[in-house]
């Protein structure tokens, strides 16, 4: 997990910062990235200690390797998202990736599906764009924004 944080801090760090000197589209993913960054460090001081008082088991490790399908999965819906939001536009891929999401923590209401659809890039839009005025980047194929605001 530290590995992937410090790759992702590094690839955030790439993106252009406001001209304005305000929160910009670098913020989110910084912060994001950084928090890899901790968790991965948390984690692997807390193996080592583990290790060192010698009571991690042979249930723990096939307890633990029983979720990383789904670890797997959230990792390839990420970089989906991310390759998803430069060809369609935040919010359609956001819409997307929050169903592909509730459907991979169990999710299988239509409706409740259909609701992550719509409100969360609402709700997003609403957050990020609105209140934080961080404008969204536009996608290279469609984006359903500039759709939208076309006059």
């Amino acid at each position: 997990m530290a590995t992937v944080g410090s790759v992702a801090t590094i690839l955030s760090l790439q993106i252009p910062v406001s001209p304005r000197g305000d929160a910009g589209g670098q913020t989110v993913p910084l912060i994001a990235a950084l928090g890899l960054c901790m968790l991965g460090l948390l984690e692997m001081l807390r193996g080592a200690s583990v290790s060192r008082r010698g009571s991690m088991g042979a249930g723990a490790t096939q307890s633990d390797n029983r979720y990383l399908k789904y670890v797997l999965a959230l990792l390839v819906l990420c970089v989906t998202y991310g390759f998803l939001i430069g060809a369609i536009g935040y919010h359609l891929s956001t819409g997307l990736a929050a169903v592909a999401g509730m459907w991979l923590f169990g999710m299988r209401h239509r409706l409740g599906l259909l609701l992550a659809a719509l409100v969360t890039p609402v709700l997003y839009h609403m957050i990020f764009f609105v209140g934080l005025a961080i404008f969204p980047p536009f996608g290279e194929w469609f984006d359903v924004y500039d759709w939208l605001t076309r006059r």
